[in-house]
């Protein structure tokens, strides 16, 4: 009756015991046998008397390790544990890799857990419970033979104790359905599962980017065949199953040996490591490629590419171009979970044709219920609107304008005020060019007078403006060419009428500037600069340099945190964080404050992974907190994440970065792939 591919076991632990006689019965080349409905010589499965001899002693117990073994367990409604498995080759290497999944529903007060190509079998649903400070799992019909057994089986029990050996099932004389010995008989079967706890043990989870310290334990199912003809047995036949669970994660890893008739485990047949762990309010790792799929919409329809965002509570508000090509006016606001799932949309038609001819709009938080709209409409002109967190434009727009023929402003928002910087057009030429900062209100009339930050001279030039802003507080960083001499310049400001603050970073001599600039990003603990490739190391000649990242952290005094590293373009962060050593693989590099964290995101093209069958873009985000160090030696300690952007048919690949959103526990990437808005969520954790 055990016969492996007939098996409707809904608990992957049972089919420990179906592998394990498949692979006995293949060995010893059995067939079917009698027909007998007695439970010791074969038909149904019969109880049968339940001690066996097959399980071993228990050894003493040791240290206890958990009080309560639903620590280790964690039974949540929605949730979902995915793995990279691999099976194992005879000879050691690795024969297939594959994804197998864990996902728990609540059905009718139950919790339903569903397995998906766990040790490669498709899988199927089980109740699990917690019962008596133990965690129980309620299988019907364990064998797969059509019964109405119900077993009640414990995968862990309080209090977790190094050693601590206990019985999950055992049955003697259970019919096989199978003449081991050819007498045309069917032979029967002791079977037994039993459980032991060795103890903790440090697990790599490498896509995780942490080692963890996990309970091991061992499942072992033995399997010994009485042949009918003469009552001898057949040696037994052990299978094991080993899991490694962490508390509040559950399981992070599992792998299950080869048959073995030696008395002592086999060979590593399967091999399964945690990648990804959505625990509903908190995980590890990403949750993957997410399409900005319209809701309740008859066909498959995303949201055009993404042109500007930001967090609304637990919500996100991402503005895209039109769905309507013959109405480019027409734009349209996504609202998000944050957990990247469009929940609705609202189409406005009365933002204006010139899109972003004059300049990206912006989009910043005032409440958890209201943002900010700063839609560039003509040069050195904004429209403010406020909009509501579904969408809808609030009351009337209001418009700041600058003096300037320059498109494209700088603009942030900290909270307080709206900080808009320009290159100011005068009508004398020594006038023109001068670096400009003002703030204003929401009415988009000015809070302060409009300040000077920098004047180059006639031929030098302002370039590469960047500003972040948090709490009442301003960080700007700008490029000033001048004759052969590049600057790297920065200010704070504090306050609406605060003065600013320049400083130099750093100078180099180079006639024209590059493209690059550094990149200010202020939080409520941290100021840092950041930039991709040296700055401050090439003159602007000779072979092209890297665009590898690198940045400083500046003190409570606003210079600059520095390592032992000679120039400033040795502040180098991890390649991880790029993606790639090469130069030019590291593509839109996003950073992002939250307290006193960095956040950074970017995207690796076709980057090789051993637990992958070939190389995959590569989503990446990495968190780091500095503290009072160097941000080069204290990035070595950063959690960097990646996840695949997808497949290539494109439909579900994420695209490039485009914005990074932010909540304590979480980071939102927003991708824009091919005229699409795709979204990555990542657990900060």
């Amino acid at each position: 009756m055990f016969t492996y591919d007939k098996v409707s076991s809904t608990m992957f632990r049972f089919r420990l015991i179906c592998i394990l006689f498949a692979a006995v019965v293949s060995a010893c080349g059995g067939g079917g046998g009698g027909t007998s409905t007695d439970p010791g010589t074969g038909g149904g499965p019969g109880p049968g008397p339940t001690s066996t001899g097959l399980v071993p002693a228990a050894p003493a117990p040791g240290a206890t390790l958990y009080a309560n073994a639903a620590d280790l367990r964690p039974l949540v409604d929605g949730a979902r544990w995915q793995y990279r498995g691999v099976r194992m080759a005879t000879d050691g290497s690795v024969q297939t890799r594959y994804i197998a999944s864990v996902t728990h529903k609540s059905v009718g007060g139950n919790m339903q857990e569903t397995e998906s190509q766990v040790f490669l079998d498709s899988g199927d649903s089980t109740t699990i419970a917690l019962s008596g400070g133990s965690v129980i799992a309620q299988v019907k019909d364990p064998l797969g033979v059509g019964s109405s057994e119900v077993v009640s089986m414990t995968e862990l029990r309080s209090p977790v104790r190094v050693n601590d050996q206990y019985t999950v099932y055992e049955r003697s004389d259970l019919p096989t359905n199978t003449d081991v010995d050819g007498d045309g008989k069917a032979d029967v079967a002791d079977v037994a599962i039993y459980s032991r706890v060795i103890g903790n043990e440090d697990v790599n989870l490498p896509e995780l980017a942490r080692t963890v310290t996990a309970v091991k334990v061992e499942m072992t199912a033995l399997v010994r065949i009485k042949k009918s003809s003469n009552g001898t047995s057949l040696p037994v036949s052990m299978l094991v199953q080993t899991q490694w669970y962490v508390a509040g994660v559950g399981v992070v890893r599992r792998s299950l040996s080869e048959v073995s008739t030696t008395g002592s485990t086999g060979a590593l047949g399967y091999d399964e490591l945690l990648f990804s762990w959505d625990g509903v309010t908190q995980g590890l790792g990403a949750l993957g490629p997410t399409a900005a799929a319209l809701p309740n919409s008859s066909s498959f329809i995303l949201l055009p590419d993404s042109l500007a965002a930001t967090t609304l509570g637990d919500r996100a508000l991402v503005l895209t171009r039109s769905l309507q090509p013959t109405d480019p006016g027409a734009w349209t606001f996504g609202v998000f979970d944050n957990r990247g799932v469009l929940q609705s949309y609202n189409q406005v038609a009365s933002l204006g044709d010139a899109g972003d001819t004059f300049g990206a709009p912006k989009l910043f938080s005032i409440d958890a219920s209201t943002a900010l709209l700063v839609m560039p409409v003509g040069t050195g002109t904004l429209r403010l609107q406020r909009v509501d967190a579904s969408g809808a434009l609030q009351g009337s727009a209001s418009t700041v304008s600058v003096p300037t023929f320059n498109i494209n402003q700088p603009v942030a928002w900290d909270g307080q005020a709206l900080w808009v910087a320009w290159l100011r057009t005068g009508s004398q030429v020594a006038d023109s060019n001068k670096l400009m900062l003002q703030p204003f209100g929401l009415d988009g009339q000015p809070l302060a007078s409009a300040q000077l930050l920098d004047a180059p001279s006639l031929g030098g030039q302002i370039s590469g403006i960047g500003m972040s802003a948090v709490s009442g507080r301003l960080l700007i960083s700008w490029t000033h060419a001048e004759g052969s001499t590049t600057s790297y310049r920065y200010a704070l400001v504090q306050g609406s009428t605060g003065a600013a603050d320049v400083r130099t970073l750093g100078a180099v001599p180079r006639f024209s500037s590059l493209q690059q600039a550094v990149v200010p990003v202020l939080g409520t603990g941290i100021a840092a600069l950041q930039w991709n490739g040296p700055l401050f190391s090439f003159t602007g000649s000779g072979p092209l340099p890297d665009v590898l990242p690198r940045g400083v952290t500046l003190d409570a005094n606003w210079n600059p945190l520095r390592s032992t590293a000679d120039n400033l373009d040795d502040e180098l962060l991890p390649a991880s964080w790029s993606g790639d050593s090469t130069p030019f693989l590291a593509s839109p590099f996003i950073v992002r404050a939250l307290g006193d964290r960095l956040v950074l995101s970017s995207f690796a093209y076709q980057r090789e992974a051993p637990q992958l069958n070939g190389p995959s873009d590569f989503i990446l985000t990495a968190f780091v907190q500095p503290g009072s160090r160097p941000l080069a030696t204290a990035a070595a300690s950063a959690t960097a994440l990646a996840s695949v952007s997808g497949t290539l048919t494109n439909i579900d690949q994420f695209g490039l970065p485009a914005f990074v959103l932010l909540w304590d526990d979480r980071a939102l990437v927003i991708g824009n792939n091919s005229g699409r808005t795709m979204t990555s969520m990542f657990w900060l954790r």
